[in-house]
């Protein structure tokens, strides 16, 4: 069964719901392509990638400037519309809920907001790998020590 969870960001509460599995392989190879040059610099140090799985982005400046140079907007872009599709949204955390999908509800909520924009997009990925996420955490002796299954 596909899990939900909501988060608040900025002043919009978001409902992301996990992406079924063959399209969520397919967006998981994607991102890795995405991000694979910047997670090459980070694994030079050892502290880099405890820091990202930490998510402690002051050792990060190597990695992020990689990131940034190879951005590609287009599939930026692409990537938010496709974890749209699996995406709720209360604009001002308030109202009923409307499919981000939705170009007009997507362009509303994210317009002035990038940084709600990169929020709603890491805790869309957080939704759909915790696991792998986890399984990095330990990896690097950053885990809770808690066995992460899935």
């Amino acid at each position: 069964m596909l899990k939900s969870e909501e988060r608040r960001i900025g002043d919009h509460l978001f409902r992301v719901t996990q992406v079924p599995g063959t399209k969520s392989i397919r967006l998981f190879t994607r991102i890795t392509k995405l991000v694979g040059p910047a997670i090459g610099a980070l694994a030079k140090d050892g502290e880099a990638i405890k820091s990202l799985l930490d998510q402690d982005v002051g050792q990060l400046g190597a990695a992020l400037q990689t990131l940034c140079d190879d951005l590609n907007p287009d599939e930026i872009e692409a990537l938010g519309k496709d974890f749209a599709k699996h995406a709720r949204v209360k604009v001002g955390g308030e109202g009923e809920w409307m499919l981000l999908e939705n170009e007009a509800v997507f362009d509303d909520v994210f317009a002035g907001g990038v940084d709600v924009f990169l929020g709603w997009l890491g805790f869309s990925l957080q939704v759909n790998y915790s696991s792998f996420l986890a399984a990095g955490r330990k990896l690097t002796g950053r885990g809770s020590g808690n066995d992460a299954t899935g």
